[in-house]
């Protein structure tokens, strides 16, 4: 008969411990899990509780202007530049649907900064797209020859828009004149 030596009792022991370790663990980290899932969804419950509660604020009702006040002036903004010279717009052809009905050659009153503002308005049923304006500039003492272009990406049936063109240069700019309209249809 051979004889069997009993199992030490330390490592039963250990085994034991290493699972129940383990079961605590894993018991650690779902509880980590639920907390953070419950925080998640308690804060959701309570923005759609807000969203729901929230009342949209009365509308407050001007008060009665007292007689003995006159009402305040709007405030006048200060303008930043000044107008160079006021343009003549060409008369519209009958059948163009596109007109150019004014502009205004502008520059800043600090700098060097020149522009075209004006509106530019289509008389047809259909939109145009990429509307091409360009001008021809004279320059001071009498320079011919650069233009200045802008571009409108949409431009709506029957409406009228504004615009506003740089001037590339320094050279003041003593007028424009309307060389080119041009767009594609819808």
């Amino acid at each position: 008969m051979t004889r069997v030596d009993a199992a030490p009792t330390g490592s039963k022991f250990k085994k034991v411990l290493n699972i129940v370790g383990s079961v605590l663990a894993g018991l650690v980290v779902l509880g980590l899990f639920g907390f953070k899932a419950w925080k998640y969804f308690r804060r959701a419950g309570d923005v759609v509780e807000a969203v729901k509660g929230e009342s949209k604020p009365e509308a407050t009702k001007p008060a009665a202007a007292s007689p003995k006040t006159a009402p305040m002036p709007v405030p006048i903004a200060v303008p930043t530049s000044v107008v160079v010279a006021k343009g003549t717009p060409p008369s519209r052809k009958s059948g163009e649907d596109l007109q150019l009905l004014s502009f205004e050659v502008h520059k800043a009153k600090d700098g060097n900064l020149q522009y075209i503002v004006g509106v530019v308005t289509n008389h047809a049923a259909n939109q145009y797209f990429n509307v091409k304006l360009t001008f021809d500039l004279t320059r001071q003492g009498g320079k011919t020859g650069d233009t200045a272009t802008d571009t409108f990406r949409n431009l709506p049936a029957n409406f009228g828009s504004t615009f506003k063109v740089n001037i590339i240069g320094t050279t003041p700019v003593t007028a424009a004149m309307l060389a080119k309209l041009e767009g594609e249809k819808e």
